[in-house]
């Protein structure tokens, strides 16, 4: 059997699933058609239901569980890991604006939920170098974030 296995090109994905896309375990006669997207991608595609498995973001999984199981994988966010807010060198001014990977992010929920009044906050990944805040994420269990069509 053949399944769609939609990953970010991220060093922990590519670590993750490296096995599974070289096959280097035995999956029992399942094989994989992967394709690379960003995670903000990944996260569209899940909602429109075209993989068999995805990675996702975990703020957008409540939103999947009809259509989706979680599996028992590994997560980049937990304790020490996941989003990480950063500032301008010397930035000492009022927040005004912070960059986020994409709308249905769990680094966009964590910032909405941190920063409610804060109103600017969707830009495309690459401009998260030029974000102005600086602190660390809030202390979250760790969370499954791959997916396998129900």
């Amino acid at each position: 059997m053949r399944l769609k296995l939609y990953i970010s090109p991220c060093p922990n994905d590519t670590f993750m699933f490296h096995a599974l896309v070289h096959n280097l375990v035995d999956c029992e006669g399942l094989e994989f058609d992967v394709e690379y997207h960003d995670i903000e991608e990944l996260n569209s595609r899940a909602m429109a239901a075209e993989a068999d498995v995805s990675k996702i973001s975990c703020a957008v999984l409540p939103a999947l569980m009809k259509s989706y199981a979680l599996l028992d994988s590994g997560a980049a966010l937990g304790r020490g890991n996941g989003p990480l807010l950063v500032k301008r060198k010397g930035f000492e001014g009022e927040l005004k604006r912070v960059a986020v990977p994409g709308e249905y992010t769990t680094a966009n929920a964590l910032v909405s939920g941190l920063f409610p009044l804060l109103t600017s906050r969707h830009s495309p990944a690459e401009s998260l170098l030029h974000t102005s805040i600086c602190t660390k994420p809030p202390m979250m269990a760790k969370r499954n974030t791959a997916l396998l069509s129900r």
